[in-house]
């Protein structure tokens, strides 16, 4: 019995260490990039649906390098809305998500989201559709 409970929290340090090489890259990755003064941020998801159906997701951001928001507030909003849609987009309790570092294949939704300094549009692009929400921030944080 005592050989049972020392081995679980090696077999777990050991998990984490494979684990870790893995979040080791991505804690080392940068979230934003800067380009023609701006700040962008792309990320691609996986989503798996309980029924076993699944979708390649892509979520952009960009925003104003200056002027608009600080580097931190941009990964912040990035990172909420980001998680936001793509947890509305789940179907069941089932459904689970896996970040990827590039895309397999085409993409089967785009999400770009343009921060200026009156406000914020999302878009969505699904195939042929596309689809437009702007918003001025005070909808947002009022």
């Amino acid at each position: 019995m005592r050989y049972s409970i020392f081995l679980i929290p090696v077999f777990v340090l050991s998990a984490l260490v494979v684990n870790g090489q893995s979040i080791e890259s991505r804690l080392a990755k940068n979230i934003v990039t800067m380009a023609e003064n701006k700040m962008n941020a792309t990320d691609y998801t996986l989503l798996k649906q309980g029924d076993g159906s699944s979708m390649q997701i892509k979520t952009h951001a960009e925003a104003p390098a200056t002027g608009v928001m600080s580097r931190d507030n941009f990964v912040a909003m990035f990172s909420f809305m980001s998680y936001s849609v793509i947890d509305a987009l789940k179907s069941d309790e089932g459904a689970s998500t896996q970040d990827l570092d590039e895309p397999i294949g085409n993409v089967d939704l785009v999400i770009n989201f343009y921060f200026s300094k009156n406000g914020i549009q999302v878009e969505t692009k699904n195939g042929d559709a596309v689809d437009r929400k702007t918003m001025a921030w005070n909808e947002i944080f009022d």
